[in-house]
């Protein structure tokens, strides 16, 4: 399992554990992030928020919040 902001660009993964504050997660389930779910990181740079694939969604999350998300990765995109 690693953290969100460490997953590599066009590699998916599923989310496995949460560790914010009820507030936040209530923020993630209406864009589709919650445990179990499967997201493909389109965009990790360095001092920018990241940039998922969540379904035919795109969403943005700051990389201090994304931190809170642990995920297991499945390889890259097809």
């Amino acid at each position: 399992m690693v953290r969100l902001d460490r997953v590599e660009e066009s590699k998916c993964c599923r989310v496995c554990r949460i560790e914010a504050d009820g507030a936040f997660i209530c923020k993630l389930l209406p864009m589709g992030i919650s445990i179990g779910n499967r997201v493909e990181m389109v965009y990790n740079r360095r001092f920018v928020p990241i940039l998922l694939g969540v379904g035919d969604s795109l969403i943005a999350i700051d990389r201090r919040k994304a931190r809170t998300i642990f995920v297991e990765e499945e390889g890259n995109v097809r």
